[in-house]
């Protein structure tokens, strides 16, 4: 398998930015090894589909990137960025005023204080970083409270549980914010 084969089997599903950045890499890497033009490079490169599921888990593939990119919009917008800014905090404040609850003056703030935070981000992982906070927060202040008064259970347990909830959330959220980070360090580069 040359190493046009190689690189069409390694970079399968990726975006155009990543495929190329990994065929230069991947060039300059046999280069280096001084193999010959068409010669087997598996010996070098090892096992392509392997690399491809080792790439798969680094980078977005197009597919999921794209989603991100361009999938609900709304009159330019996406409905994220509606609910980010009006929804959640009308929400939020008009559960504080009835309740009269820490819990939701707790969460507004948080709410707040994550849009700062983010603010200057790409706008896809902005998206992304708004959509799980809001989430999140609705989990904490809304959602999971009254599933579990539903159930029946004490109260008092809820609040070893939301820790581990929000815990669980950051984590899934942090390892596809790195691969959504790096896919679009690699397609800005392009050019």
């Amino acid at each position: 398998m040359n190493a046009h084969q190689w690189l069409e089997r390694a970079t399968r599903e990726l975006p155009v930015g990543v495929a190329g950045r990994v065929s230069r890499e991947t060039r300059a890497h046999l280069q280096d090894a001084e193999v010959a033009d068409g010669a087997d490079v598996r010996a070098v490169l090892g096992d392509p589909e392997a690399t491809n599921d080792e790439l798969r888990r680094l980078y977005l593939t197009a597919r999921e990137l794209e989603t991100l990119a361009d999938g609900g919009t709304l009159t330019g917008f996406h409905l994220t960025q509606w609910l980010a800014g009006l929804v959640i905090p009308a929400t939020l404040m008009t559960g504080a005023i009835q309740n009269d609850s820490v819990v939701y003056g707790l969460s507004l703030g948080g709410y707040l204080a994550g849009l700062a935070l983010t603010w200057d981000l790409h706008p896809v992982r902005r998206r992304q970083w708004w959509g799980t906070l809001m989430l999140a927060l609705l989990s904490v202040s809304e959602w999971i409270p009254d599933l579990w008064n539903g159930l029946g259970w004490d109260p008092r347990f809820l609040w070893a549980v939301l820790p581990l909830f929000l815990g669980l959330t950051s984590r899934r959220l942090l390892t596809h914010d790195a691969r959504l980070r790096r896919t679009l360090i690699a397609e800005e580069g392009r050019a």
